[in-house]
């Protein structure tokens, strides 16, 4: 909790987090500069510092409020009541794809901290992933249907195996972008996820994973 941070007015919160949010996701953490981020915010470098302590502090802050933000809003978007296994990762994976059309640097940012590797801050981001990966399987079991899953079928590992899936494809994704295009080029004006990592292009071949699992491991209707 960051009361500082907190008791500003929430047009300045706004203004900090999409300021750093945006600067975050177009750079590693190295290359990323508090000073492009005052100016984004249009803030004093001493204020963001009395805020946030250093970059370090600001980084992981922002890292934890983005995920705290989706844990809101994502139920927004899906039916809490929803047991079908695969019909749960279906909306959080459509849920998701609509978070980041309206906040594109904020899911562009996670995904660029899920894959730092800076030592300044690779080991907390580490602690946090594997920590929040865990209650989201936890979460996503709970709710979950067993009998419509034919006999013998490990659902833990079931999902296990999609996280490992997604966590992959983003990886190749990166990969790729930073290869064989500039990694994050887009113009500053444009409000939108690059194109050199096609986000909806990512979930639906995800969807059409799940969709094949669903085939298998499914027992036939009727």
């Amino acid at each position: 909790m960051n009361e500082k941070f907190y008791a500003l007015p929430f047009a300045k919160q706004n203004a900090i987090i999409n300021a750093a949010s945006k600067v975050f996701s177009k750079s590693d953490y190295k290359h990323a500069t508090t000073d492009a981020i005052v100016k984004e915010a249009g803030i004093s470098k001493g204020l963001l510092f009395h805020y946030f302590g250093n970059k370090k502090g600001l980084y992981l802050f922002l890292y934890r409020y983005c995920i705290d933000f989706l844990r809101r809003e994502i139920p927004k978007y899906a039916n809490s009541q929803e047991t079908d296994f695969f019909d749960i990762l279906f909306q959080t994976q459509r849920a998701k794809v609509a978070i980041m059309k309206q906040h594109p640097y904020m899911m562009q940012y996670l995904m660029t901290a899920y894959f730092e590797k800076d030592e300044e801050v690779a080991e907390d981001l580490g602690l946090q992933n594997t920590d929040i990966i865990g209650q989201s399987i936890e979460a996503v079991l709970r709710r979950t249907d067993y009998t419509k899953f034919k006999d013998g079928v490990d659902v833990r590992k079931v999902l296990k195996m999609i996280v490992w899936t997604s966590d992959g494809m983003v990886r190749d994704a990166i990969a790729y972008a930073e290869n064989e295009a500039p990694r994050f080029a887009v113009p500053d004006e444009m409000e939108t996820v690059p194109d050199a990592i096609d986000v909806e292009k990512l979930n639906e071949e995800l969807l059409g994973y799940l969709e094949m699992l669903r085939k298998y491991l499914y027992k036939e209707e009727g």
